[in-house]
């Protein structure tokens, strides 16, 4: 599969990825929320890993494109 995501994007993709788990653990978020933070936590962190974003795909976006 080919990469759509840029180094500066897939960064703060990867930091937002860990906040997210950090409050999960914390628990400073209420019950609900808490649980859908830690799902787009995860699809953060994978998109992070891998460089592809699916949604970039569908929308034919490439971020690799810009510099940072």
């Amino acid at each position: 599969m080919k990469k759509n995501m840029a180094v500066g994007d897939r960064f703060i993709r990867f930091v937002l990825a860990v906040v997210l788990v950090i409050l999960f653990f914390t628990k400073d978020i209420s019950s609900p929320l808490n649980y859908l933070l830690l799902a787009v936590a995860i699809v953060f962190g994978l998109t992070a890993v891998t460089g592809r974003c699916p949604l970039y795909s569908l929308f034919h976006i490439d971020t690799r494109q810009f510099k940072y």
